[in-house]
């Protein structure tokens, strides 16, 4: 199968965490012995350019020249990932078949969602000006969606799902349409590497950049003041400054690492340590947290979004009612004192619950079984045009 993925960004030597699902995929494919190209439309022709990142080759090219770099390649499928309605349009032109993954800003409202911080009047302004523009993309994607009936979606996740038939306002027949697929973990990679009982349950990390949508803040406010109890953040951002700070001030035991941890490192940070904090106000799945999951290291996280569906109270993790940080503190408390019998049944159904759900083995033979399904979609369509 000749799969070509379209991407609004790509991993590179100089950013290598920038998409890192959309590039873990396509690894994947190539490894199910497909081939695979992959381009990120652009909207300077001066920032053209073609580089190698880990054996996979990366086009980079003009928006208006995506139809013409379609047709020389001749895919039998195109997964377009975070899709933008002018390249969308073109695609739906060429007529071939076509799977949009749906992550979350492409969709959302992102007002509404927490993106711009409240605190800050430029990005209370810079997020109501956005406002227009979102509601704008989306009514062009439900046009664009609704002439083609053979564009098929994905989202990582049942709220996403929700989400995207809200704001794009399609009609119930489309759900049909819309599969959900977690973005896949590699849990080879991403395992348990000690016993549950030696891992330091006092000691939590949260792996995300320093947004006002991830909800740091809350962790650090729920951290401060208990005894023996410590955060790691790994991740930078706008609200770096703010939130070192904030920790001073809450005296909460927080360890930044802004220049972040090569992802090949992960686990065994993740193995070092009692429970992953997801504290957010938005998310769709939570990869960082999902890959701790799979290491075998409960998630302290909030009942927002897609977070449900992969942090089960109480079975792998404990769930915060809300945004709220002495609901969070409730939730690490509760971790933390928990007996070592019980704190091992989390971490062991943590590990087996990634496996049977949002592991490489059961994702990516989703994915390319859903091409199929739009490739024969495609072909009998196109005969019976014929015909």
């Amino acid at each position: 199968m000749r799969i070509l993925v379209i991407s609004a960004g790509y991993p590179s030597e100089d950013n290598k965490h920038g998409f890192g699902f959309v590039h873990a995929r396509v690894k994947l494919y190539r490894k199910y012995n497909h081939s695979v190209h992959v381009v990120v439309p652009l909207r300077k022709l001066k920032d053209y350019r073609i580089y190698v990142y880990e054996g996979v080759k990366v086009f980079w090219v003009p928006a208006e020249y995506i139809t013409d770099f379609v047709e020389s390649v001749d895919p039998d499928v195109i997964a377009y990932h975070f899709p933008e309605p002018n390249v969308l349009a073109n695609l739906v032109v060429l007529g071939r078949p076509l799977v949009l993954w749906i992550h979350g800003a492409d969709v959302l409202v992102r007002f509404l969602h927490n993106y711009f911080t409240p605190f800050y009047l430029r990005s209370l302004f810079v997020g109501m000006i956005t406002t227009l523009a979102d509601i704008t993309r989306n009514l062009q994607l439900r046009r664009l969606i609704l002439k083609d009936s053979r564009i098929h979606m994905v989202t990582p996740s049942i709220w996403m799902k929700k989400m995207l038939m809200h704001y794009l306002g399609l009609p119930h027949s489309h759900s049909e349409r819309i599969y959900v697929i977690p973005n896949p973990v590699d849990i080879n990679k991403f395992r348990p590497l000690k016993p549950c009982y030696e891992r330091k349950r006092s000691l939590g990390i949260s792996v995300r950049a320093l947004y006002y949508k991830y909800g740091i803040d809350i962790a650090i406010k729920a951290i401060g003041g208990l005894k023996n109890c410590k955060l790691i953040v790994v991740g930078n951002g706008p609200l770096r400054e703010y939130l070192k700070n904030l920790a001073e001030k809450c005296r909460a035991n927080v360890e930044f690492i802004y220049e972040g941890i090569p992802h090949e490192k992960l686990p065994k940070y993740y193995n070092e340590v009692g429970f992953f904090v997801a504290p957010s106000r938005t998310e769709a799945q939570g990869v960082a947290m999902c890959e701790a999951l799979a290491c075998g290291t409960p998630a302290v996280a909030t009942r927002v979004g897609g977070i449900p569906e992969f942090v089960i109270n109480g079975y792998n993790g404990i769930l915060a009612d809300k945004s709220d940080p002495t609901q969070l503190r409730k939730a690490i408390i509760t971790l933390v004192k928990m007996s070592i019998e019980d704190y091992c049944i989390l971490s062991q159904n943590a590990v087996s619950f990634a496996r049977r759900t949002y592991s490489n083995e059961v994702i990516i033979p989703k994915e390319l079984n859903l091409f199929s399904k739009s490739i024969e979609i495609y072909n009998t369509c196109k005969a019976a045009l014929l015909s």
